[in-house]
């Protein structure tokens, strides 16, 4: 079986934790996918700061990370499933959300199902 995972590095206006919660759920919806659990969203450390949160979705898990620094803040996301989604309705919810420089990489892994 194959599983696909996109990784996305990008740049982004600077996020809340309220704003992260809000697109990890909303990119649950872009990949028609349920979250089986509540988004966990956090600050980073002083010295590295951003937020980064995560939610499970009904097939696997989507993860943000935010780098803010003093005239950019980047994000990484990243969303594994067993099944499978639309990277391209991923990429157009990111350039709505005023996401720009996106490199957008998509991966197939192999899940052995015994």
């Amino acid at each position: 079986m194959l599983a696909p995972h996109l990784a996305v590095d990008a740049m982004c206006p600077r996020l809340s934790k309220k704003d992260v919660k809000k697109m990890l759920l909303e990119l649950c919806e872009a990949c028609k996918m349920h979250p089986i659990s509540k988004p966990e969203v956090v600050f980073g450390a002083d010295y590295n700061p951003g937020v980064s949160g995560f939610i499970f979705i009904e097939f696997s898990n989507i993860a943000i990370h935010t780098f803010e620094r003093d005239d950019r803040t980047s994000i990484n996301i990243d969303i594994f499933s067993c099944k499978e989604f639309s990277k391209k309705d991923i990429l157009k919810y990111l350039r709505h959300k005023n996401i720009t420089n996106i490199s957008a990489k998509r991966h197939w892994r192999n899940i052995m199902v015994l």
